[in-house]
């Protein structure tokens, strides 16, 4: 998915389109198989999460058809939880150096993990922004 310039269309826009599109064909007598990874990506994280959780929700209410949906917003996930229609797997690291590894084996249930801010950190970019910060000042 990417912005569509000439057809006027936000990275979010078509993201809107493509999952209208989908869910037009979900009431066709056929069993499909769908994957989306990360919804709503290109819009902010409240609606994003608020789209995300909804779409989600109406999906696990729809039989016979296979979804796989990947998320990053770890509380859309918790708050799907409890529903039975949904079976959660994740990937998992192990941190070497202080830089995540995955062993790429899918895993039962819902990832707590949070590796963004240590790689973010491994790779000194706040102090990078610091020292640019500080070069501008003098």
């Amino acid at each position: 998915m990417s912005d569509d310039i000439n057809l006027g269309y936000s990275h979010f826009y078509a993201e809107v389109n493509r999952v209208k599109e989908i869910a037009s064909l979900l009431d066709s007598n056929k069993n499909l198989v769908i994957i989306f990874d990360e919804l709503f990506r290109g819009t902010n994280v409240k609606d994003a999460y608020d789209a995300s959780l909804g779409i989600i929700s109406s999906l696990a209410q729809i039989r016979n058809n296979l979804f796989f949906i990947s998320t990053h917003i770890l509380e859309v996930a918790e708050n799907l939880e409890s529903t039975n229609s949904i079976v959660f797997k994740c990937f998992e690291s192990d941190l070497v150096d202080n830089l995540p590894v995955y062993d790429f084996k899918l895993k039962e249930g819902i990832s707590k993990e949070r590796v963004g801010m240590k790689i973010l950190e491994k790779e000194n970019v706040f102090q990078i922004l610091d020292k640019a910060i500080k070069g501008q000042k003098q």
